[in-house]
């Protein structure tokens, strides 16, 4: 799963590009992914025009987002935040496993991560409907497993279960970023 903006690169030097000629989000300083793109054609209207096409390939980082557009790196890599998600349906035995890159950014971590995991909880259970979930997650330090967060929960709905987990899972993620 890949979510994301297409523009247009303006200017290249060496490794250096500058694109859009508009803000993205406007966010200043960012360490966001950059892909290139396949573009299938342009939708021409007076009002606003837009390029249809599909995400490709990780090329290098976005680091400014401003007014003026954003700019990057080309070949150089954004680290992201590495999430790996197991989803087992007990009743029927199906087990998926999703390893992602997640941008870092405090507004869109936990949406993006919820999504995720949303996502692959719906292709491994695959129906809607009532049901019990376990969640459990570990959020990983780099300054030591002592300093790891572990949650472990379990929710019920009558109604959908995946919505019910998707929200508890994004107010979950929400919080411990805010805590930390």
């Amino acid at each position: 799963m890949k979510m994301g903006a297409i523009g247009t690169v303006t200017y290249v030097d060496n490794d250096q590009i500058v694109a859009f000629g508009h803000p993205f989000l406007k966010k200043g300083s960012i360490n966001y992914f950059m892909h290139n793109a396949y573009i299938f054609t342009v939708v021409n209207n007076l009002s606003s025009s837009f390029k249809l096409g599909s995400i490709g390939a990780e090329v290098g980082k976005i680091t400014q987002d401003r007014g003026a557009g954003i700019s990057g790196q080309y070949k150089y890599l954004a680290p992201g935040i590495p999430v790996t998600i197991n989803v087992r349906d007990t009743d029927t035995d199906t087990a998926m496993t999703k390893r992602v890159k997640i941008i870092e950014d405090d507004e869109l971590t936990p949406v993006l991560a919820a999504t995720t995991v949303y996502n692959t909880v719906n292709k491994t259970i695959d129906r809607t409907g009532g049901g019990t979930a376990t969640l459990s997650y570990t959020i990983r330090s780099s300054n030591g497993r002592d300093k790891d967060i572990t949650r472990h929960n379990m929710y019920y709905s009558e109604e959908n279960i995946n919505r019910l987990y998707l929200f508890k899972y994004s107010f979950h993620l929400a919080f411990v970023s805010s805590s930390s």
